[in-house]
């Protein structure tokens, strides 16, 4: 039996995959809660920073009136108030209002709306235009009150959600380099405005960063507890039926290896619904086990050949790899009646360049068939051709009757050109 993999396993660690139309929301029901809640949590960011930013903007207008008195009287607090273009500062404010009903509208009613990339892109211009038009509309070097106030970290929190860290990073750098257009050229003190900009760039960044980081954390922490649930029904579903079979068969069999082979399979099963499984950390290590199991199973001999110079390999290639033989040699053994099997795995030169790439092959010397009369069955569709294609690899099944079959994988698609050589039986 095929253990199948634990869903967490899937999970990527490196960063979260995007789409265009949204992250996730169109997966499994813990994702959608997850990312519902983050996006429910930025658009209160949104709300809390725009009110204050719509309570400063009148609050100064209204006191325009005091322009006449501090011209009058030197007054520099009075100063501090005046606003130049009181009309540019109404509309950006505005517009980061409209941008900040839609999206609360839009997180209500269709979530993956929001996080596609033209409603960040468009936050972040909105933003951009805050910090860099905020000099002008004040025109005065002198005002305690940024025009943007916080509301630009909602659309970097956003780039690093949807994006994941790298672009929760450049969105820091964009919005930096937009608030240097706003702060003035020194008079005086030398090194003051660029302190200010690169502790503004640093807190976007920093903030970009992070919350790209914590969201790849949560969506990692959510689907594991997600498999561990589901775990948790197939072995309340499994135990009343399967497990309880196989015990059956144990104990009623006169037969010797089918009882051997129903207390190993109930033993394998346990162990994978109970998360004690212990997986190969080396793939020479994976196809040796692979072998063994399967002359266990079976009467055909299985020799596995690795050649030197093997290289490391992550997890998830161990996994599919491993997978892939085991199908492979249940079917050398069930269609065509094998009885000597060769594994043979080596670096993988055709691609030219250094990397972990892997080629296996797995020949038997069973009937054979005519590879175009083959019907795609569901065994090597999914479990060789499948687990292949999910580590961005490929398989490919060459056989002629009579000849035996031979089953060829690489962890990378090979270059169209090159042809690699058949393995043969190194006996």
């Amino acid at each position: 039996m095929t253990t199948p993999q634990p869903a967490a396993e899937a999970v990527e660690a490196g960063s979260i995959t995007s789409m265009s139309d949204g992250i996730a929301l169109d997966g499994s029901d813990a994702d959608t809660a997850l990312e519902r809640g983050v996006l429910i949590g930025v658009a209160a960011l949104r709300w809390a920073v725009w009110l204050w930013m719509v309570v400063i903007i009148t609050y100064e207008l209204v006191n325009r009136r005091g322009d006449r008195l501090a011209d009058a009287t030197k007054d520099l607090q009075l100063q501090e108030l005046q606003l130049a273009h009181p009309g540019w500062a109404v509309g950006l404010v505005a517009s980061a209002g409209v941008f900040t009903i839609w999206a609360s509208v839009m997180t209500k009613a269709k979530p993956a709306v929001v996080t596609r990339v033209e409603p960040v892109i468009i936050e972040l211009i909105i933003a951009g235009a805050l910090l860099a038009f905020g000099e002008v509309i004040y025109g005065t070097t002198r005002h305690t009150q940024t025009l943007a106030s916080a509301w630009p970290i909602a659309g970097v929190i956003m780039a690093g959600v949807v994006f994941g860290k790298r672009w929760g990073i450049a969105a820091g750098i964009w919005l930096g380099a937009a608030a240097y257009l706003q702060v003035p050229l020194p008079h005086g003190k030398n090194g003051d405005w660029s302190a200010s900009i690169i502790s503004s760039m640093a807190l976007y960044c920093a903030a970009g960063w992070t919350s790209g980081y914590l969201m790849q954390r949560l969506r990692l922490a959510e689907r594991t507890i997600a498999s561990a649930r589901a775990r948790e029904e197939v072995a309340r579903t499994l135990h009343d039926g399967v497990l309880q079979t196989l015990a059956v068969i144990q104990r009623r069999s006169g037969d010797t290896e089918l009882s051997s082979m129903a207390r190993e399979q109930e033993l394998e099963l346990r162990s994978f619904l109970t998360g004690a499984t212990i997986e190969p950390d080396t793939l020479p290590a994976a196809l040796r086990q692979a072998a063994q199991r399967h002359e266990k199973q079976s009467t055909a001999k299985v020799q596995v050949v690795v050649a030197e110079e093997l290289p490391s390999v992550s997890a998830e290639v161990i996994a599919a790899f491993g997978g892939a033989v085991r199908e492979a040699l249940t079917n050398a053994s069930k269609h065509g009646e094998a009885t000597a099997i060769t594994i043979y795995v080596e670096p993988d030169y055709d691609n030219d360049r250094d990397t972990t790439d892997v080629f296996c092959s797995v020949k038997d010397d069973g009937h054979g068939f005519d590879v175009d009369t083959m019907t795609d069955r569901i065994g090597v569709s999914r479990s060789i051709k499948g687990r292949l294609t999910d580590i961005g690899g490929t398989a490919e099944i060459s056989s002629r009757v009579g000849r035996g079959t031979e089953v060829r994988m690489w962890s990378t698609a090979p270059n169209p050109t090159s042809t690699h050589p058949s393995p043969g039986s190194p006996a």
